[in-house]
């Protein structure tokens, strides 16, 4: 019985020796040798109790376990060798300023290093920390590290700064970061995140922080929360905000048509970025897109095909309107024959305006165009069609069939034989009464009519 306890004990000293052998500062040596002591004592106290003749066991383990502790001196000797090799060699680099690497250098290193390896005992991979495992090499004692840590025993992390928020060391002060956090050592809260939103999707390409097209959370100067919408960080040097989408299916009155909704529907409504094919939505922000068009500097009217998600290149017909010199407030109130192309009881007189049409993609050309500054639409005479995007008529309102233009919501509002037309319906703030799903002559290009597919815009 006294021997199995023995055995329990010199196993369990040597565990914490095995630990203690990797260095870590200069007492480790003088800790062991204490273990050691400590251990014999314990020994011979538990020989003297039993009253049995353990043939010395005590003191040939001791002398087992002191090897040990000499493998440690040896090993911290070898440490310090290795630390004062690299302050020479890092001195004789600045020494040899500008150059980068020096001849004389390298080889200095190569000689100290096989002087300093003749005082390290041979690699045994517990002697390398970190998850550090021996590296074969002649004459010199190695530990291959993992990529977080450095040192002739893996004894250094490669950041100089301990990474924040859960971050890992990657390598030379660099993190590798956990959602949201971002920043050389993880210390700040990436740009777009629920928790940090931006401005708009520009300002995330300009601090670093885009993580390719997809979702992120945006919120205009003036609104009170943010939103969660698809950003197009790609197309035409990226920075594109999907702010709105709808779907024709057919000309007429059917109840697969989704127009385009009024872009400043308080809120937002039926946002789904991500599922918008064959319905509308419009950004779930408290004045809509209001804020976000009047921050914007391009417009884009992206439309055909039918896609669930993505960017702008998914669209057959992409234009791209300039919006800096646009000389009104842009509110998106109804603007149809019967409001604000004309002027109403609670919707003043829009104001017509010149704007250059860009052709990025199905249409190549650039086209001159007019639309009503406050909306960013137009309107024919009976209010069918009435929608965003731009005409050929330099009026408030007339018959059309230029574009492009995306058929709204707005068709048919104050229209007292509406009905006519299909279902109705009113959607707040302003538009009442109107012909929801019926659709005249589809969505327009710059040159033709009768288009069918999903619409869509986007601000940056």
């Amino acid at each position: 019985m006294s021997y199995i306890v023995v055995s329990v004990l010199i196993q369990v000293s040597l565990c914490r020796l095995i630990l203690a052998a990797v260095p870590h500062s200069q007492s480790n040596y003088s800790k062991c040798v204490e273990e050691v002591q400590e251990f014999n004592t314990k020994c011979e106290i538990f020989v003297k109790d039993t009253n049995r003749d353990t043939n010395n066991v005590c003191e040939s383990q001791s002398k087992t376990m002191m090897l040990k502790c000499q493998n440690i001196r040896i090993n911290e000797e070898c440490q310090k060798c290795f630390d004062t090799l690299n302050a020479l060699v890092k001195d004789c680099a600045q020494f040899y300023l500008p150059a980068t690497k020096t001849v004389e250098c390298i080889d200095l290193k190569k000689k100290l290093t096989e002087r300093c390896s003749m005082k390290c005992p041979v690699c045994h991979d517990e002697l390398c920390r970190n998850g550090g495992k021996c590296r074969d090499a002649e004459y010199i004692f190695s530990c291959r590290c993992p990529g977080h840590v450095k040192g002739v025993h893996c004894e250094t992390s490669r950041c100089s700064q301990p990474c924040q928020n859960k971050g890992i060391c990657a390598g030379d002060d660099l993190c590798s970061c956990s959602y949201p956090h971002t920043g050389s050592f993880c210390n700040r809260v990436r740009l777009g995140s629920k928790y940090n939103p931006a401005r708009n999707a520009s300002e995330i390409l300009h601090a670093g922080d885009s993580l390719g097209s997809g979702m992120y959370w945006i919120q205009p100067d003036g609104e009170p929360q943010p939103a969660f919408t698809y950003c197009d960080m790609k197309f035409d040097d990226g920075g594109w905000m999907l702010s709105s989408y709808g779907y024709v299916e057919i000309d007429g009155d059917d109840h697969r048509n989704r127009l385009m909704l009024n872009m400043n529907h308080p809120h937002g409504y039926l946002w789904l970025p991500q599922q918008r094919s064959f319905t509308h939505g419009v950004i779930t922000l408290s004045k809509g897109a209001t804020l976000l068009a009047r921050s914007a500097t391009y417009m884009i009217m992206a439309a055909g095909n039918n896609p669930r998600t993505g960017g702008i290149d998914e669209y057959k017909y992409v234009y791209r309107i300039n919006l800096c010199n646009i000389t009104r407030k842009i509110t998106f109130d109804n603007h149809n024959a019967y409001h604000g192309a004309s002027g109403s009881r609670n919707i003043p007189r829009m104001h017509l305006q010149t704007f250059t049409v860009y052709g990025l993609k199905g249409d190549l050309k650039n086209y001159t165009r007019f639309s009503l500054a406050e909306s960013l639409g137009v309107t024919s005479r009976d209010s069918f069609p009435t929608g965003y995007g731009f005409y050929e008529r330099k009026e408030q309102f007339g018959f059309f069939g230029n574009g492009p233009f995306f058929p709204s919501i707005h068709s048919g509002s104050g229209r007292v034989d509406s009905f006519r037309y299909g279902k109705c319906r009113s959607f707040t703030p302003n538009v009442e009464k109107t012909c929801y799903r019926f659709s005249y002559k589809g969505w327009y290009t710059a040159t033709s009519v009768n288009n069918y597919g999903q619409m869509s815009i986007w601000f940056k």
